[in-house]
């Protein structure tokens, strides 16, 4: 349409301003990916959700695009020191714990840059996918439309995991929790365990079962960090010192759960970057920008590392929508 063009075109210009007046200013960019696929065909197939459609194609896009504009890419071990007030730091992610996140390794090693591998422990554990993966696929099998795929999900996380999980395999089966393909299934415990002796690699925290720590009583929250914290450990001999607060949901008291977990540093899904130097509480509230694959990837970046843009505005606003939406 002539009019996106046109805002297009007049967002390009309020972002060069921008960054003329910001000049040097240092940001922390924290970005969030989920499910890492070959194509756009396996991200589409219909094994999994493809709300956040990302290619490894994509993510080597990414990475040289954030380089070519000065951005350098640490790990959450360089949260803690003293960094630059004028640099610029990248922060990569992935939620869940998918399999195919270790699609990852060699493009993290061929442009030596680090990233983090947030792993819901329970799924590995168990082998089962994750049910809003399990809901998709079952819908989409009987022709459900994408706007009610996503208010049942909504409504579903009203109830906790075992919850949800017993209502899916009421409504499709026993075997719905049967993981169709590396595009759906979590790692391995050897996987994970793969994973965690990369040097590029940095294994978080993201709950045992991905419950919203907010939504649970207190005592099922400290026990969803604390035997994450646990497995993990048990697994990778070493305890993670990051966690994603799962659909970036927290309070004061969750912070703080987290801190007596021994974690350092945490993770949200609210939109936005950080000034530098971080300060300790930053560290534990860390806003994220989810990154979607495709022919506007690069477009996105170039929003992400504006001081301001008016597509910024729009995305944060809806962040913030889809937070306050969530039962």
């Amino acid at each position: 349409m002539w009019w996106q063009h046109l805002l297009r075109q007049l967002d390009d210009g309020v972002m060069a301003t921008a960054s003329r007046i910001a000049g040097q200013q240092g940001f922390l960019i924290v970005l969030m990916f989920h499910g890492l696929f070959t194509s756009e065909e396996e991200a589409f197939a219909g094994d999994i959700d493809p709300y956040q459609p990302l290619t490894e194609q994509d993510l080597a896009a990414l990475i040289e695009y954030f380089q070519a504009n000065g951005y350098q890419f640490i790990s959450p071990a360089d949260l803690g020191r003293d960094i630059a007030p004028s640099s610029r730091r990248v922060l990569l992610t992935f939620d869940d714990g998918y399999a195919n996140n270790l699609r990852a390794l060699p493009i993290l090693k061929r442009y030596d840059v680090p990233a983090t591998f947030f792993i819901a422990a329970g799924n590995v554990a168990s082998g089962e996918p994750f049910w809003w993966d399990v809901l998709y696929r079952e819908r989409v099998r009987r022709n459900t439309g994408r706007a009610q795929i996503v208010d049942e999900r909504q409504r579903l996380k009203s109830f906790n995991n075992r919850e949800i999980k017993a209502q899916l395999r009421s409504m499709f089966g026993a075997d719905a929790f049967t993981a169709q393909s590396d595009a759906d299934r979590p790692m391995t415990v050897a996987e994970v365990q793969t994973a965690a002796r990369d040097p590029l690699v940095t294994i978080g925290n993201h709950t045992v079962d991905h419950e919203l720590l907010t939504r649970v009583p207190l005592d099922d929250a400290r026990r969803q960090i604390f035997d994450c914290q646990a497995m993990l450990s048990d697994w990778t001999d070493e305890a993670p010192r990051i966690i994603a607060y799962p659909n970036g949901i927290y309070d004061d008291s969750i912070v703080k759960l987290a801190a007596e977990a021994g974690l350092t540093a945490a993770v949200t899904s609210m939109r936005g970057k950080v000034r530098l130097p971080l300060t300790a509480n930053q560290r534990m509230r860390l806003p994220r920008y989810a990154m979607i694959g495709g022919p506007s990837l690069l477009r996105h970046c170039r929003v992400v590392m504006a001081p301001f843009s008016l597509s910024g505005i729009k995305h944060a606003i809806h962040s913030r929508r889809q937070q306050a939406a969530l039962p």
